[in-house]
């Protein structure tokens, strides 16, 4: 049989994680020709000379820009620093969003009855939290509803499309969703509802006979260039809310709430939901970013102080991706997600305490069962001998929860470079009757596209969903085996060998003594950092190993030495690594940070890869 299936998963119970040394698949040593290097300061250009110094930046900083594409004074400029009044595109260009504005707008006026339904997700909630914030200002009446992982699923639930009609909802506006949604839109038209899509994922064959459907990825769109989340949609939403409700007598009067005001939630929908960050995303980042870094937010300031973030000049996108984004995560995942939209647009300071801490609790036991989830995967793998013929892992636990099983299909890529299924025991609402079902997520490499590949086998599944390097499907469990065959199957026919080999591709190869402090400060310039412009990734070699310590569960603490300079490193999640010895003479691909500890800033080296 090709490829590793797994039926059963140990039970995972709920106790403390023993520290214990990591457990390393056979991908995880790189060759040489795994690295590829885009070039080495004395490889740039003759010519740059003009272009480093019209920037004022290092022949580094140079260097990672033309990485990046950045190659002209002008974008190089807009790069390092995005303006909303020079680099905004203009949203009435969005198919659909000028009349949809207009409509959202009559059914402010009318008084009608708004119900906002959005993703359970990060780039959801915050979407909703953006566009139910915004209404109320301009005197809606709104709501927010958020459906229930392990009641209503993903989606537009036709559950829920019943319930809101039953008590009163008059329009109904998904965020983040819909856009595959045509049985539960349909419904809603049947039931009355004028009915609005705002959502960024791909469509199929057919769209949803929504009264105004707003996707940048539907045929015809011209925005489809900028891969929006939602969270940004809905941002260029409230620009178009604000243009057209100038022209209006109703709002002309009133102070219109400032668009600007909303780039913290946007932002965080943004980074979190990693799309690229590039043109009007690395945009709405930047300028977000700023926004937060001062945001008097009640909420998102109480979630920046539970979560240690700070807020000063370094308060950046690694402080979302990690500290903001799992606790709002933390709340789909394992409880209810409807706390988190009040915690983002409450002004009561009691309230809004009590749900930071109860999202802070949640992430820390998500980030417990997430580990045991992970754990009891790679050990199964390990144990059936995990091969390098294997092109996709697909696994079933019966004790899986399903709040975490794309982190855990993720951690499975991270480890074993292979397409990843995780899934776990489920129900859902099939032919008006609740019947058990078997629910997962799937992260994908390069060259297998995620939402291709389940769409290959649909006559499997129930349901399914999402974009090129993520999804989540249904499958009855009488179709389980079929599935795990398939799913390896099918990663097979689209995975070649060269496919399945992890490759890094780092910026520059560089000197360890030409990492200092006034380089880190400058590498932040070129931050936000994300999907499309990752964190510079430096290059040095033959760099011996000094002193080694471990540094919590599966971290280690190094000293790196290259001719007559050291500099400190950590190695997330290395511990175990069969290289990481003293005095052993290795190359190292790192990201580099300045680390504050008592009020102290120094240097620091993020180990990405080591390898001889």
């Amino acid at each position: 049989m090709v490829g590793v299936v797994l039926s059963t998963a140990p039970s995972i119970q709920l106790q403390p994680r023993r520290r214990s040394s990591r457990l390393l698949p056979a991908k995880v040593l790189l060759r040489e020709d795994q690295v590829s290097l885009h070039g080495s300061p004395g490889d740039y250009p003759a010519d740059s000379e003009q272009f480093r110094r019209a920037l004022g930046v290092s022949e580094v900083a140079a260097r990672i820009l033309a990485c990046r594409g950045v190659c002209e004074v002008d974008s190089a400029r807009a790069f390092l620093a995005p303006s909303l009044r020079e680099h905004l595109p203009d949203p009435a260009t969005m198919k659909n969003l000028p009349e949809a504005a207009d409509a959202l707008l009559d059914a402010v006026e009318a008084g009608s009855r708004i119900t906002v339904y959005s993703d359970f997700d990060v780039d959801g909630l915050t979407s909703s939290a953006q566009l139910v914030l915004f209404l109320e200002e301009l005197g809606a009446n709104v709501t927010a509803y958020v459906p229930n992982r392990f009641v209503e699923g993903y989606g537009l639930a036709a559950t829920a499309v019943e319930a809101l009609a039953r008590t009163g909802t008059e329009v109904l506006v998904t965020l983040d969703c819909g856009i595959t949604s045509i049985r539960e839109i349909a419904l809603a038209k049947r039931l009355g509802l004028k009915t609005f899509v705002f959502d960024h994922h791909l469509p199929g064959a057919e769209l949803p006979a929504a009264d105004f459907v707003v996707d940048p990825a539907q045929p015809g769109c011209p925005f489809a260039e900028h891969k929006l989340a939602a969270a940004g949609i809905v941002w260029m939403l409230l620009i178009m809310l604000r243009v057209k409700a100038k022209r209006r007598a109703d709002f002309a009067a009133k102070t219109l709430p400032d668009p600007k005001e909303y780039l913290d939630l946007a932002a965080i929908g943004t980074i979190c939901d990693m799309v690229p960050l590039q043109g009007l995303n690395r945009l709405i980042a930047f300028r977000g970013i700023e926004a937060l870094r001062q945001t008097k937010r009640l909420g998102l300031t109480l979630l920046k102080d539970i979560s240690r973030t700070g807020s000063d000049k370094r308060f950046g996108s690694g402080h979302v991706s990690f500290g903001l984004g799992p606790r709002i995560n933390a709340a789909g995942r394992l409880g209810d997600a409807n706390d988190v939209v009040t915690l983002l647009t409450t002004k009561d300071s009691k309230r809004a305490r009590t749900v930071v801490e109860a999202i802070d609790s949640l992430n820390d036991r998500r980030r417990l069962i997430e580990g045991q989830v992970r754990d009891a995967c790679i050990s199964s793998l390990t144990e059936q001998g995990f091969s390098e013929d294997v092109p996709g892992i697909a696994i079933y636990g019966e004790s899986f929860h399903l709040g975490v099983l794309g982190i855990a299909a993720q951690r499975l890529v991270e480890e074993f470079y292979r397409p990843a299924a995780v899934m776990g025991p489920g129900e859902m609402v099939l032919d008006g009757k609740r019947v058990k079902v078997i629910k997962g997520s799937v992260r994908g490499i390069r060259g297998f596209h995620v939402a291709d590949a389940l769409s290959s086998l649909t006559h499997l599944l129930v349901a399914h969903g999402g974009h090129a390097q993520a999804g989540g499907f249904t499958v009855l469990p009488e179709r389980l085996d079929e599935f795990q065959t398939a799913f390896v199957e099918t990663a097979g026919k689209l995975l070649n060998p060269e496919l399945l080999r992890r490759q890094v591709e780092a910026d520059i190869r560089i000197c360890l003594s030409q990492v200092d402090f006034e380089l880190a400060n400058e590498l932040l310039q070129l931050a936000p950092f994300g999907i499309g412009n990752p964190s510079p990734l430096l290059v040095s070699e033959q760099v011996r190993i000094g002193t080694v310590s471990a540094l919590q569960d599966r971290h280690l603490k190094v000293r790196l030495i290259g001719g007559n300079c050291s500099r400190n490193a950590v190695g997330w999640n290395l511990q175990g690594h069969p290289l990481i010895r003293k005095d052993e003479v290795v190359n190292v691909a790192y990201h580099v940070e300045l680390n504050t500890y008592q009020g102290v800033s120094s240097v620091q080296l993020n180990l990405r890869e080591v390898w001889q």
